[in-house]
């Protein structure tokens, strides 16, 4: 919703969008560069909740020995 709202402040219409019924053009509110500035400034939040939102490297490491072990037992009974 943010990155929709900052589209329609900045100076783009490469093809306009259309959501419900209503084509929303940008508006030209954000200055030369700003608008590329708030889109990177966006777009490192999101990379850094990414980051920082992750499970640990331990929990990660016990759920893919956990799928293994169930993917061995299901290759063994599919042979059997």
């Amino acid at each position: 919703m943010r990155l929709l709202i900052l589209s329609w402040l900045g100076r783009y219409n490469g093809s306009p969008l259309t959501v419900f019924d209503v084509t929303l053009l940008a508006t030209s509110h954000l200055p030369d560069w700003q608008d590329l500035a708030a889109i990177a400034a966006f777009s490192l939040v999101i990379y850094y909740w990414a980051v920082h939102g992750t499970l640990p490297h331990q929990r990660i490491s016990a759920a893919v020995t956990d799928m293994e072990t169930e993917a061995s037992v299901e290759l063994e009974k599919s042979l059997v």
